[in-house]
């Protein structure tokens, strides 16, 4: 039951909003409460670097879009992207 009551938070949230920015954040914030998670980030990849990089953070520290520049592969996160 907790899994349909997190989806339709998300849901609420990203349908309360139609600003990009907004709606990352929002919904990453739910995304961290339904994993229980201290840290989450949102990411892009760039095709031509395959860099991937943090669009929207929590728990990650100052400046960490611009510190962490992580490949596709590389880390967990570089994993889950490949």
């Amino acid at each position: 039951m907790e899994s349909f009551q997190i989806l339709r938070e998300i849901g609420d949230a990203l349908s309360s909003t139609r600003e990009p920015d907004e709606m990352f954040r929002v919904a990453l914030g739910k995304c961290i409460k339904f994993t229980r998670s201290d840290t989450g980030s949102i990411i892009t990849i760039d095709k031509e670097t395959k860099i991937l990089h943090i669009e929207h953070q929590v728990g990650l520290g100052a400046n960490a879009e611009e510190r962490i520049k992580l490949r596709i592969g590389e880390g967990v996160t570089g994993l889950a992207a490949k």
